[in-house]
């Protein structure tokens, strides 16, 4: 429930639910790969990138803002432009109109 994730039930070790689910779905792969092979070390690297920077090495200022979404109503008005009205499950060869 909601109120479970108040300042008041944080306590030391608290984790926010969203990064638990990270870290165990982390371990759970790990437990996976353990079970089919003969896994000695483990490292775990995790980041975010910033992917406008790597298409777009100059990008900077208000460009972040004027992205490939710009000029779009909403994300999925964007894909379906992207994708050329195409639906990506059966690349079109079903001829159904409506994605």
């Amino acid at each position: 429930p909601r109120f479970d994730n108040r300042i008041r039930t944080k306590r030391k070790g608290w984790l926010a639910p969203s990064v638990e689910n990270r870290i165990n779905a982390h371990l759970s792969r790990i437990e996976t790969v353990i079970r089919l092979l003969p896994v000695t070390k483990i490292t775990v690297e995790t980041t975010s990138f910033d992917m406008q920077l790597l298409k777009n090495s100059d990008i900077a200022g208000k460009e972040y803002q004027e992205g490939e979404q710009l000029g779009f109503w909403n994300v999925r008005e964007y894909v379906l432009f992207r994708d050329g009205h195409v639906c990506q499950h059966c690349h079109g060869r079903s001829k159904d109109p409506v994605l």
